[in-house]
């Protein structure tokens, strides 16, 4: 449905224009392939909205909220990215509320290798 598929465009737009203060330190230490490997913000995959997704690496980033993550959300996210072009095998990294960007930061690099 085109009204939905935009809607969740604006979504993942509105997301990127106001990110938490982990997504915004973190993204400053992986842009521009500064890991080595390119990285897209708050992508829209299916009709989930991903934290950080590495197509050329095969890796999804999504950084824990404090309650428990619905099953069905995990489950849906999961599905989203099996079903994207290219991304079977795809490994996700979650990576806890508590996090110290450079310490997400060590997490994604040990992914990455």
């Amino acid at each position: 449905d085109g009204d939905d598929s935009l809607s969740k465009r604006g979504w993942a737009r509105f997301l990127r224009q106001h990110p938490t203060e982990l997504e915004r330190a973190l993204w400053q230490q992986i842009r521009r392939g500064q890991l080595g490997a390119q990285f897209r913000r708050k992508a829209l995959v299916g009709d989930v909205v991903l934290d950080f997704w590495c197509p050329s690496r095969k890796l999804v980033v999504e950084l824990g909220v404090r309650h428990e993550m619905d099953d069905a959300l995990e489950a849906r996210r999961s599905q989203a990215v099996r079903a994207m072009d290219g991304a079977r095998g795809s490994r996700v990294l979650v990576i806890g509320p508590d996090a110290t960007a450079e310490g997400a930061v060590d997490q994604i690099r040990g992914a990455l290798r």
